[in-house]
């Protein structure tokens, strides 16, 4: 009898897969070609740690556009620049769209941002938003370099009083880009002990970590049971998260003046009031959306920065060489007797470089934000069903050998042409920041203030591994990012560094 109950009970849950497997075979016919997949899993047990690796593998037997599984879910993978550049630039509106996803649903309070919103008339109305209120830190240097050198001053310090001696630089990096983020958008330097700094970075750091160990219940839902805890520990922080921005957002309303713009939020509030603004829908635009419009920039703009900021550090402790080379150009173009300032940059052209190529070898966004096609479609010739989710290989567009020239290697000096010239065109397989419609709206705020900071830091001090232990290690984890393992550096003051700090640092 009990027996009976129980293959009741289980007869139709495998009838379903089954029935689900085959539907999603036929499905696959539509697709361009790849793997086989399993019942429920569909490929996932193939990625492994470091699935940008795994599907540039598979790209070499199925192609640059190929088709694959996760779960009951088919996507396209795109492997190389020519193919990305036909989706995201000749064709940018019809790869435009966002799929459904349960984590970023969550984080989005149902895709009320940016980077996650469905292309559309709102998405456009935001994104315009966005990118006019950035418009104050990305053009004319003097506001956004004050509070960038009021915040190296304080890494300075932080940085000197360590210096010697093993040290972790994660910590020390991770205040000062959430502060340069927390002035952009609040306008509000904290100091590090204040408690109100404090919410901020723990609330973003639950997040961050809480977005990592759930990514997978996207693709099996079933997850969303066995990781409970993750999912509820995720949504706690959600909930201070969403406080924060919501207060700061009434803060900002009610002593708002809109002849004294004053940070991000000012601006969002006073272009979400233009009522010329083109396609605007007084009905759909809610606080809400601006508060995660302001939510964007903290969860993309610290993570992404301060990865970026630990590789190039990395990188610095392998090529020696390097770090030294771009010390000297530093003080030969600027002299030892003022710091670097955003106005060298153009004439800093190895720092430009070695920056350029941290991002290119980093790809700490290794297969980007999947996007989505919006109809029917073709890509270099197969056809591409609407909604089909397109995810971009970001690692293998740098690491392909057919526009690099040993590309697992950091060599700056692949970016500099006869003239010892920093020479952008030789980017041919380049891809950061994303390109078209959905490129990233932080772009060049987070170029500047990597240029800011990595050059003021190689200036005041040298890197080194740990005597007695290995060098950090040059093989990412990956999480929401493709982020650096934990390390120890040795940081050693140069001469003028001890110099300045006996001095007032230049505001």
């Amino acid at each position: 009898m009990l027996f009976q109950i129980v293959c009741g009970l289980i007869a139709p849950v495998v009838l379903y897969i089954i029935g689900s497997y085959c539907v999603h075979l036929l499905e696959c016919k539509k697709y361009p070609p790849g793997p086989i997949p399993l019942p429920v899993m569909g490929n996932l047990h193939l990625l492994g740690a470091e699935p940008h690796k795994t599907l540039a593998l598979y790209s070499k037997k199925y192609g640059n556009v190929f088709s694959i599984s996760f779960g009951m879910h088919r996507m396209v993978i795109i492997s190389d620049i020519a193919a990305t550049r036909e989706a995201l630039v000749q064709k940018a509106t019809i790869y435009a769209g966002r799929s459904k996803s349960y984590v970023a649903q969550l984080v989005t309070r149902g895709y009320k941002d940016i980077a996650f919103m469905d292309y559309g008339p709102l998405w456009k109305v935001l994104r315009k938003v966005g990118h006019s209120s950035l418009k104050i830190y990305g053009e004319g240097y003097g506001r956004f370099e004050k509070l960038l050198t009021k915040e190296s001053k304080e890494l300075h310090k932080r940085i000197l009083d360590k210096s010697n001696s093993p040290m972790e630089l994660k910590t020390e990096f991770g205040v000062a880009v959430l502060n340069v983020i927390c002035f952009i958008v609040f306008g509000e330097r904290y100091q590090y002990s204040d408690p109100a700094f404090i919410e901020i970075l723990t609330t973003i750091n639950n997040i961050v970590s809480g977005l990592s160990n759930t990514t997978a219940v996207d693709f099996l839902p079933g997850l969303r049971y066995l990781q409970f805890s993750e999912i509820k520990k995720l949504k706690s922080s959600l909930v201070i998260y969403f406080r924060l921005l919501n207060d700061q957002l009434k803060k900002h309303k009610k002593t708002f003046d809109e002849n004294n713009i004053r940070d991000f939020t000012d601006s969002i509030i006073k272009f979400s009031k233009d009522e010329t603004m083109e396609n605007k829908f007084e009905e759909e635009l809610t606080d809400e959306h601006l508060e995660h419009v302001i939510g964007d920039m903290f969860i993309a703009g610290s993570e992404t920065t301060l990865t970026s900021l630990l590789w190039l550090i990395i990188y610095m402790i392998h090529y020696p060489k390097y770090q030294e080379e771009i010390f000297e150009e530093i003080t030969r173009v600027i002299g030892e007797n003022r710091y670097p300032q955003l106005s060298d940059r153009d004439s800093l052209h190895l720092v430009k470089a070695s920056i350029k190529e941290c991002l290119r070898l980093s790809s700490i966004i290794p297969l980007g934000v999947p996007h989505k096609t919006m109809s029917d479609t073709t890509l270099i010739g197969y056809n591409i069903p609407k909604n089909t989710t397109v995810i971009i290989n970001h690692w293998q567009i740098h690491n392909d050998t057919n526009h690099w020239k040993n590309p697992n290697e950091f060599n700056p000096h692949r970016w500099i042409d006869d003239d010892s010239k920093f020479d952008a065109t030789r980017a041919t397989s380049y891809l950061p920041f994303s390109a078209g419609t959905r490129v990233c709206l932080g772009k060049t705020v987070a170029e500047t203030e990597l240029f800011f900071f990595f050059t003021r830091l190689i200036r005041d001090f040298k890197f080194e591994g740990v005597p007695g232990c290995p060098l950090p290690s040059l093989i990412g984890k990956c999480s929401i990012t493709l982020a650096p393992e934990e390390f120890n550096v040795h940081v050693t003051p140069r001469i003028n560094s001890l110099m300045f700090s006996k001095n007032v640092l230049p505001e």
